[in-house]
């Protein structure tokens, strides 16, 4: 089949189109329902009047009379109600009806007419037909009702039918409108009312007469019924204040298009309290906030689509479930994706969080293109203002952050700021749910600005990570090498507190340099504490993995201080840590110190914290360590009369004899605290000595009092009786415990003198 038949039979198909997309034709009944639904639900009463002639006219083909009958009647009862037709008089009236009505003659006074009028009313729709009547008779003529004449007043009927609230007294009074009488359209309009008479106030609006027309328009300005909107339009064009806070309260929609195209420069109070919001108006007031020429439209559409968001809420509720109904929070999305208002877009905070992410992404990019703080702040504390969502890992928080830090301005303090507080926020949610590397991520992305800001979210979240793993000083190894990222970023914040969590991530990552690193912090940051455990187990570690390169590295930093100043500040700090290498190593520095004929406060720091690391450990001080302490003293300068002090203490607490002859020497030193010192050693010395001279005579007299026990116990074997006794006696008196078994043996000799001697030996000694 070539191209042209093809075209043919596609141009055949769409000629054709409307004779099979025909319906079939509808039958009487429908054609009434529809009738009635258009005079009860839309109120298009022409439409109506329409579909019930047709209705009749269908039914009577049909044959169905009954049906005709029913369309006939309701043809008219529209037909009253468009003022087209005045209702038939039914049955007669009743004669105080025709009596009060032949009264009206007699009204006189504003008082007397209201209180007729009011009488008429009471009637209600008996009185309607021959009210209606009297709207088509000219004045003062008369008409016949009943057996009586009544002189007509047409105005008096017009504002009896007013107080009618009936569809055949609004008819009647719609056709009186529409006639040819200005006093009476006037009489009608001026007593109407606004919560029933609106369709006659719609009419009178249109009026041909300025003081009809102004009365009508006054009225419709004080009602709520949104028909009143293209007269309230039209009367603001032209100036009328009235119609103009009209259209701000019930159609501010209206009122906007009115400011946005400037036919209207009336001030205005602001749109967004008005009743007359919609949400299907969403879409215009968020397209009109970015786009329209006037700030003060940009401010009044910004509020208004606000306003709308906020009405649509479903309730101020737990916030982990969506607060809006899913056809209006879809809306809300589209809506944000679109216009990028930042006042919509933080009204997301309300709308399922994982919906609000792919929003988030969609409109980062926008950020290239135009930077906003404001607008990067509303997406920031749209995804944040509830904390982590169940449903959005922390992995997903991160890449949000990247993708709108990307495109970010730098340079706005919001954007930073709003940044800022992202990244805690991510930070808090890598801690809460134990994806640390998240916060990884993020930190790959933080700029120097930015890191400051951050340095102590960065300082919790790795003291967080550290509590997790359970030690001072974790593993080496055991975290990923991409935690060096926010390590760096510590130790480079230059706090205290920060540094030693930098020091003991890096320890977790096997940084080989860690105590090289660590030195160098120690240097950087004088407030960092040298007792800092971190510390002290970061140099205890290298030192255990290669104590002869902590010594180096030690000694590297230390010997710099000969003639320089500046590093023999950092002694003091970096003997503190020294102190926690080996022993032997740290006998080793202290040689090198007096060999190289460092510094006199270096040495002196050196000696101090050789002295206190023995103190910190509690143990006693090594005899190597002692010799030391002796070796060194004569090298201590001159003004380190408390390190001296200290090294006197220190060698006679443990009573190092080799010490004594360095006693005389401190004897004469100017400072008197370590004559004080060198005395109490002397002292202490002495009771030493005298100690162990006591101890060697009690020692003597010992060995020969366990001589003659001896000696006693081998004459109890004698032969001879008195020689025995003799024995046992002096047994007794030395109360030797030790002869005690022996002693009772002899109670098996028959010799009662000998018995009796054991018995209170025994007893002698048992006290």
């Amino acid at each position: 089949m070539n191209k042209t038949t093809t075209l043919a039979i596609c141009f055949a198909a769409l000629a054709l189109t409307p004779v099979f997309g025909q319906s079939t034709p509808k039958t009487p009944r429908e054609l009434l329902e529809k009738a009635h639904y258009a005079e009860e639900h839309e109120h298009d009463l022409a439409a109506a009047e329409r579909g019930f002639r047709e209705a009749q006219a269908a039914a009577e083909k049909a044959g169905d009379a009954a049906l005709a009958r029913d369309a006939a009647a309701a043809l008219e009862n529209v037909l009253v109600r468009q003022g087209l037709k005045v209702a038939a008089q039914g049955e007669q009236l009743p004669d105080a009806l025709v009596r009060l009505l032949a009264e009206g003659e007699g009204v006189s006074n504003p008082i007397a007419e209201n209180g007729w009028l009011g009488d008429i009313a009471l009637y209600g729709a008996q009185a309607v037909p021959v009210l209606a009547k009297m709207l088509g008779q000219p004045r003062d003529s008369d008409v016949k009702v009943g057996n009586r004449s009544i002189t007509v007043y047409p105005e008096l009927a017009a504002r009896a039918l007013c107080r009618i609230d009936t569809p055949e007294s609004k008819a009647a009074l719609l056709a009186t409108l529409r006639s040819s009488d200005p006093v009476l359209r006037r009489a009608i309009v001026a007593d109407a009312r606004v919560e029933a008479h609106v369709e006659l106030l719609l009419v009178g609006a249109d009026d041909p007469a300025q003081a009809v027309r102004r009365m009508a328009v006054d009225k419709l300005v004080r009602c709520e019924d949104r028909r009143a909107a293209d007269i309230a339009v039209r009367e603001a064009r032209a100036g009328d204040g009235n119609a103009w806070v009209w259209l701000q309260r019930f159609a501010p929609r209206r009122a906007l298009e009115l400011l946005d195209s400037g036919e209207v420069t009336l001030a205005t109070n602001g749109l967004a309290g008005s009743t007359g919001l919609s949400s299907s108006d969403l879409e215009y007031f968020a397209e009109r906030s970015l786009r329209a020429s006037s700030g003060t439209v940009r401010k009044l559409a910004t509020e208004c689509a606000a306003q709308i968001v906020t009405s649509q809420r479903l309730g101020d509720t737990a916030p982990v479930t969506a607060q809006f109904t899913p056809e209006f929070e879809a809306r809300l999305l589209n809506v944000c994706v679109l216009t990028r208002h930042p006042a919509l877009i933080s009204a997301l905070e309300f709308a399922q969080p994982r919906k609000v992410l792919g929003v988030v992404l969609q409109i980062a990019g926008a950020l290239a293109e135009r930077p906003s703080g404001a607008l990067l702040y509303a997406l920031t504390s749209s995804l944040t203002r509830w904390g982590p969502a169940a449903d959005i890992t922390p992995s997903e928080y991160a890449a949000a952050y990247t993708a709108l830090a990307k495109h970010a301005d730098w340079t706005d303090e919001r954007s930073v700021s709003a940044l800022v507080d992202f990244a805690r926020f991510v930070a808090d949610a890598s801690n809460a749910s134990n994806q640390p590397t998240a916060f990884v991520e993020l930190a790959q992305h933080i700029g120097p600005d930015e890191r400051k800001r951050l340095s102590d979210t960065a300082r919790d979240w790795a003291a967080q990570v550290l509590r997790v793993r359970g030690a001072q000083l974790p593993p080496s190894e055991s975290f990923p090498e991409s935690f060096r990222v926010v390590a760096d970023w510590l130790l480079a914040s230059r706090g205290p507190s920060h540094a030693d969590r930098g020091l003991a991530l890096l320890a977790g990552t096997g940084e080989r340099k860690l105590l090289e690193r660590a030195l160098d912090t120690l240097a950087a940051i004088p407030e960092l504490n040298v007792n800092s455990s971190t510390l002290l187990e970061v140099v205890k570690r290298a030192a255990s993995a290669a104590p002869e390169q902590a010594l180096a590295e030690f000694w590297k930093r230390i010997a710099a201080s000969k003639g320089n100043p500046d590093a023999s500040a950092l002694v003091p700090r970096l003997t503190y840590s020294a102190m926690t290498l080996p022993l032997e190593q740290r006998i080793e520095l202290m040689r090198r110190a007096w060999a190289e004929k460092l510094p006199d406060d270096v040495r002196a720091s050196l000696c101090d914290g050789f002295l206190q690391s023995f103190h910190a450990s509690q143990t006693s001080t090594p005899d190597a360590a002692l010799a030391l302490l002796l070796e060194c003293y004569p090298g201590l300068p001159e003004n380190a009369s408390e390190t001296r002090r200290q090294v006197i203490s220190e060698l006679v607490e443990a009573l190092y004899e080799p010490a004594v002859p360095l006693l005389g020497e401190a004897l004469r030193d100017r400072d008197v605290r370590v004559r004080t010192e060198a005395q109490n050693a002397f002292q202490k010395f002495r009771v030493q000595r005298e100690a162990l001279e006591e101890f060697q005579k009690w020692t003597h007299a010992t060995n020969e009092e366990r001589e003659s026990i001896e000696a006693l116990e081998k004459l109890l074997e004698s032969n001879v009786r008195d020689v025995v006794l003799g024995a046992v006696k002096s047994l007794a008196a030395v109360r030797a415990r030790r002869a005690l078994p022996k002693l009772v043996r002899l109670l098996a000799r028959d010799d009662a003198e000998l018995r009796a001697a054991v018995q209170a030996a025994i007893d002698r000694i048992g006290q």
